[in-house]
């Protein structure tokens, strides 16, 4: 893949209570690519412009909006975006935002074409214990961009050496493209897979009288999506800073499809950590904890499942040898136990890093 940008892009004020962003950009990617040989390039550009007004010492209100093009889409995407925020005191912030963003179908996903092996035992019917059923893994051409419309409330402050945040969020989901089955391309009785041990018959007694033969690409309706995060950084001397931060998100909302064409996320998730630094040494420790998460992006519902919720500690020492060499010590998951992260990830062991930074600046 080769990808050529140009970004123009300028900031100015005006009449002394406006500061005017303004911008484009163009994007040419070319392509070879053995799993999606049916395409060679995509082209897209965009326009911005953004007035962050001071009506105030109070109040600062943001608007903005951006317009993009993608040869295969077939309309202009148009993406607003506006803040409006109340500093009743110089280091606390109270903000309203809504903003609105594309996704469009990437190249896999509108010409992905592969044919995988997906292992069936086949013995409850009198076949084999391994039956390498053929599944068609392919593109959509005809996938419209993915909306998604975010209203958020905010809060931030900065008391003493402590920065706190605090932020609740609603989403709007439209044409979700999610990696799904293809129901017309099911293999049936009359419609067998190639290389079927056994009679097509046998087929009618299996759940649904079919079997899986088409996954693809698809857009689905509308859901929605709300969470909370909060979080704290402190510096508590010249040696420590120490953070922390929560998020809560609830399970989606879809309005016309079934949850169960959804990845469900972790509902709750919590980090938090310490950093030194004395003399020429320096070092960290962390913790993440994640809830449990289901997943439905891979295969088919065989495949599907939910990863135990885990805990992660990372840790890591360091020495400043002078301005331009630092060498340390990192070590991930301290505790060695089995952590996966998806369904259908590694399972996550013991690792430890050495690194060596230089510092070539002049």
């Amino acid at each position: 893949t080769n990808t050529y940008d140009l970004d123009v892009s300028n900031v100015q004020a005006l009449a002394g209570r406006h500061v005017l962003s303004y911008g484009g950009n163009v994007r040419l990617n070319f392509f070879d690519l053995s799993v999606a040989p049916r395409s060679d390039d995509r082209k897209e550009f965009g326009l911005f412009v953004q007035d962050e007004i001071f009506l105030s010492d109070m109040f600062r209100w943001v608007v903005g909006g951006r317009v993009d093009r993608f040869d295969y889409i077939d309309d202009f995407v148009f993406s607003p975006r506006t803040t409006f925020m109340i500093k009743p005191q110089e280091n606390h912030t109270f903000r309203i935002s809504y903003n609105r963003a594309y996704r469009s179908p990437s190249v896999i996903n509108n010409h992905l074409d592969l044919i995988i092996a997906e292992p069936i035992d086949l013995r409850p019917l009198g076949g084999p214990a391994v039956y390498p059923l053929p599944v068609n893994i392919t593109g959509n051409p005809d996938l419209e961009e993915q909306s998604l419309d975010v209203f958020e409330l905010g809060y931030s402050a900065a008391i003493g050496r402590t920065v706190l945040s605090a932020a609740f969020y609603h989403n709007w989901v439209k044409n979700e493209i999610l990696f799904s089955e293809d129901v017309t391309g099911r293999y049936t009785a009359s419609n067998p897979p190639a290389n079927w041990p056994l009679p097509p018959a046998v087929i009618n007694f299996l759940p649904g009288r079919s079997l899986p033969g088409r996954l693809t690409y698809l857009n689905f309706g509308k859901s929605t999506q709300q969470g909370l995060e909060l979080g704290a950084n402190t510096r508590i001397n010249d040696r420590f800073d120490v953070f922390a931060n929560y998020s809560w998100q609830d399970d989606p909302d879809p309005e016309d499809f079934p949850i169960s064409e959804l990845n469900l996320p972790a509902t709750h998730r919590f980090n938090a950590g310490v950093a030194f630094t004395y003399a020429k040494f320096l070092g960290n420790l962390s913790v993440s904890y994640s809830d449990e998460a289901f997943w439905q992006d891979v295969l088919t519902d065989p495949y599907h499942g939910t990863t135990d919720a885990y805990t992660l500690v990372n840790g890591g020492v360091g020495y400043r040898w002078n301005n331009q060499f630092t060498t340390s010590i990192k070590v991930i998951n301290l505790t060695g136990d089995d952590i996966q992260q998806h369904v259908f990830g590694d399972i996550m062991k013991r690792q430890f890093v050495a690194e060596l930074r230089v510092n070539v600046g002049r």
